[in-house]
């Protein structure tokens, strides 16, 4: 499940509070936001934030038994769609067709677009899922488990949840926009001034 890149209010189900809390925070950590046709491809479709149908994330057993677990599994050698072929085509029931062809409509039309437009390498840039290999995404970075630090995971936690004293807030809108500008400004009259003096 922690390969999936879920959020919480969007899975179809109801867990219990301690679990909830274990997932909540997962994802408050775990920046995984796809950019690149890499990326994209490698997305499990499975409990997948940015992949919902009527506003919930989809869970299949079966397709994943299949072997359909990122969106790059969608696709063949040629980059078509192998939902359309043998030996899926017939495997498949006319409901896990339409789910399918449902999934595909439910992408971004971004990453349909780069999909459509690197279709020939989307099948060799798809990685095989190593259940065991866990990365978090910290501040953009992927971060393997075996190099994890309590303490950054505990300081990328904390900075997410914690608000800005309001005396700092206020001090921040007062000073801060003007401080360099101040500085300038001062600079320039300091150097005036001399020029004026040494008569230059």
């Amino acid at each position: 499940m922690f390969h999936c890149n879920f959020k919480y209010t969007k899975l179809p189900i109801t867990l219990p509070e301690f679990y909830k809390e274990c997932i909540v925070t997962w994802t408050l950590l775990n920046e995984d936001i796809p950019s690149s046709s890499s990326e994209i491809a490698n997305q499990v479709i499975w409990n997948n934030q940015f992949i919902c149908i009527e506003s919930k994330s989809i869970y299949n057993s079966r397709l994943i038994d299949l072997g359909i677990v990122r969106i790059g599994d969608l696709s063949d050698t040629r980059g078509e769609f192998k939902s359309n072929m043998e030996p899926l085509y017939s495997t498949l029931s006319p409901v896990e067709h339409f789910l399918i062809f449902s999934l595909f409509n439910a992408f971004a039309e971004e990453w349909r677009k780069m999909l459509k437009t690197n279709k020939n390498s989307i099948s060799s840039k798809t990685h095989d899922l190593i259940q065991t290999d866990f990365n978090l995404r910290i501040e953009g970075k992927k971060v393997d488990f075996q190099n994890l630090k309590s303490k950054s995971l505990y300081d990328s936690f904390v900075s997410k949840i914690s608000n800005i004293p309001t005396a700092q807030k206020k001090y921040n809108e007062a000073f801060s926009t003007h401080t360099s500008q101040l500085g300038m400004q001062l600079g320039k009259d300091i150097s005036t001034a001399l020029q004026n003096n040494i008569g230059y």
